[in-house]
């Protein structure tokens, strides 16, 4: 938004500078007016001596000298018109610029209040609607003022006004501000794009087009071992779809029993013609736990067969001697290696997913559906088809899922209408009596039973403090899951191994709230592992209890670079180890620190890895932490 105030200020100038100039040439005027009026009335005083003094034959030498005078008084006075009509013109320019550059003025104020969308203060059009109004009022305003006298300078205005008053509405209708993104037009770290621009960037026709499917993942409610949502994108003349999942016995053949049900159609997104699209979830309860199932989406108006792949249902809390694989991470992006660490998955072959924030860099702009579009593209061709397998999705939201209410607590509404699609496209919780979530009840705080382990989503201050709601949740729910193995992913670190204190996300207040509310009730309920992102570096700390290095106290493992650029790396300056006493026992903060974690547990143990894009290079291999040592009892 910088870029914004700049040339708000740059508008600002221009409009002062006018308005200075404006009244130097309106005083001139008024003294050139001054002039002009003595003028007259001398030459009117004369004209009347004219007429009433008789002129005698030896005054006619005299009336020759006053007619000679005469001559050269007009002269003048036809001079000091021409210059008094040149400044009158210029007077009526620089009302014209005046009134442009407050449009501009306006324009840029209002364009930039619609863009804080997060703030809940008004819509881009609803902020281009306020300019046209403005430009109209400056149009009457012309009149009053009497501007652009002569024809062309009024056309020219009218033109002009009109100009500023549409092309706002056709130029940012739909407007998307993202971050790493292939589309757009790149100022700063953003990227901005319209509908007018997306019409010529997007080369399909339709991401979601007629009788096909574009999307089909899975994210986890609550209990991740006998429950599934299956998220299904469908083009809008698709409006019935069914889930059919077909079980396997131990020797991989299909069973006869089938069960089917028929996904809840949540909304028709109508953004847009190239975005448009039917958004359905289905969701399955009372699954067998550690069981695979043959899933089928079936296009109930047609009976055609959408999708063919198989899903595979977590273990059961008593089922601890399965072993279980998770590969996490945060701060995903195309633009970076994103895509070539996301297909590294079909080696790793995990049973979950998890993100820690910042995946669609989407701002909380309903209008960057796209973004998410290359995010879901991106798992589903280069791991869930290669492996013909759906693996569950967990998020965590970061400040680039929040949108502008990252900046403050605004407690912004989910809702169909205005997003964020972080929520709306991704349930992660059970509704009331184990059913779809409303969008009403859709939390960035969520749990997710693994195994016999329990895996916190928090919220780093964006849609809810660190004390009052997400204080007690966390505790109402550590106390209710006391004897599972405790883990959490959030998006902003405790321990940054880099941190930048100018940036307008990272406000120094958060970290002292996760200190103060998240490390006790991590080192009380003995987290095993904690996953943190948003700094774009790689590290692991000792274990840690009461911000020491405690052996069997909790490892933060981070900081969330699976894709985005890293071309820079920290400067001594913002390196934080050293102010913090050690704390990290392994740390990279040179340039292209891209990495995914991956963590297996089995039956005793916590053991993880750390791979990069290079098939030679591991940040970690191999790091493992004993389970029994954090036991509650």
């Amino acid at each position: 938004m910088n870029y914004f105030r700049h040339l708000e200020l740059i508008a600002l100038v221009s409009y002062i500078l006018i308005i200075i100039l404006q009244r130097f040439t309106a005083k001139a005027q008024k003294n050139s007016d001054n002039d002009n009026n003595q003028q007259f009335k001398q030459s009117q005083q004369q004209y009347q001596q004219s007429f009433t003094n008789y002129t005698l034959p030896y005054q006619q030498l005299q009336s020759n000298n006053n007619l000679s005078a005469s001559i050269n008084q007009n002269s003048t006075q036809s001079s000091n018109q021409n210059m008094q009509q040149n400044t009158k013109q210029i007077g009526f320019l620089f009302e014209f610029l005046g009134l442009v550059s407050l449009w501009i003025l306006i324009g840029l104020l209002t364009f930039q209040y619609g863009l804080s969308y997060g703030y809940k203060m008004i819509s881009i059009e609803t902020a281009n609607y306020i300019n046209g109004g403005c430009v109209i009022v400056g149009l009457i305003l012309q009149n009053k003022l009497n501007i652009g006298q002569r024809r062309y300078l009024k056309v020219l205005f009218t033109v002009i006004g009109f100009s500023l008053a549409i092309l706002p509405q056709i130029l940012s209708e739909n407007i998307c501000m993202c971050v790493f993104n292939v589309y757009g037009y790149q100022v700063g770290d953003f990227f901005f794009s319209s509908k007018f621009t997306r019409y010529y960037q997007i080369q399909k026709e339709k991401v979601c087009p007629d009788n096909h499917l574009c999307h089909f993942y899975a994210t986890l409610p609550e209990t991740s071992y006998d429950s599934v949502f299956f998220n299904i994108h469908t083009g809008l003349n698709i409006t019935e779809v069914g889930v059919s999942l077909q079980p396997f016995n131990d020797h991989g053949n299909l069973l006869e029993e089938t069960l089917e049900i028929t996904a809840q159609i949540q909304e028709s997104i109508q953004i847009e013609e190239k975005g448009d699209r039917n958004v359905f979830v289905g969701l399955y309860t009372n699954l067998q736990p550690n069981t695979k199932y043959q899933v089928k989406l079936i296009n109930k108006q047609t009976q055609e067969i959408l999708k063919n792949s198989t899903y595979q249902t977590l273990p059961s809390p008593e089922q601890k001697n399965i072993q279980v694989k998770i590969a996490f991470g945060g701060d995903w992006s195309r633009e970076g290696n994103g895509d070539q660490l996301t297909s590294k998955l079909v080696q790793k072959q995990p049973d979950i997913i998890m993100l820690g924030g910042d995946v669609g860099y989407d701002n909380g702009f309903k209008e960057c559906y796209y973004s998410w579009d290359i995010f879901y593209d991106s798992f589903e061709q280069n791991v869930f088809d290669k492996l013909g397998r759906i693996i569950p999705l967990i998020f965590a939201i970061g400040n680039h899922d929040a949108g502008w209410n990252a900046l403050g607590q605004y407690n912004t509404t989910v809702n169909a209408e205005h997003g964020p699609l972080y929520f709306t496209w991704a349930p992660q919780q059970f509704g009331e009596n184990k059913t779809i979530p409303k969008y009403s009840e859709r939390s960035s705080l969520n749990y997710h039973i693994i195994r016999n382990t329990i895996h916190f989503s928090l919220d780093s201050g964006y849609f809810h403090t660190f004390s009052g709601y997400q204080n007690d949740w966390m505790k109402q729910t550590l106390s209710s899951y006391s004897d599972f193995y405790k883990f959490a992913i959030y998006h902003v670190p405790i321990y940054p191994v880099c941190l930048n204190p100018k940036s307008k996300f990272n406000k120094p207040q958060t970290n002292i709230d996760m200190k103060n509310y998240w490390v006790p009730l991590f080192d009380q309920y003995k987290f095993v592992g904690v996953f943190e992102n948003h700094v774009h570096m790689f590290k692991r700390t000792f274990p840690l209890k009461n911000n020491t290095n405690t052996e069997n106290g909790t490892v933060y493992f981070g900081d969330g670079a699976w894709g985005v650029p890293t071309d820079e790396s920290c400067p001594p300056d913002q390196f934080t180890n050293s102010t913090l006493g050690g704390i990290f026992e392994k740390a990279h903060t040179e340039k292209n620190v891209d990495h995914v974690w991956v963590l297996n547990l089995n039956e005793n143990e916590a053991i993880y890895d750390a791979f990069t894009q290079d098939d030679s290079v591991y940040f970690e291999r191999g790091y493992t932490q004993t389970l029994s040592n954090y036991d509650m009892n």
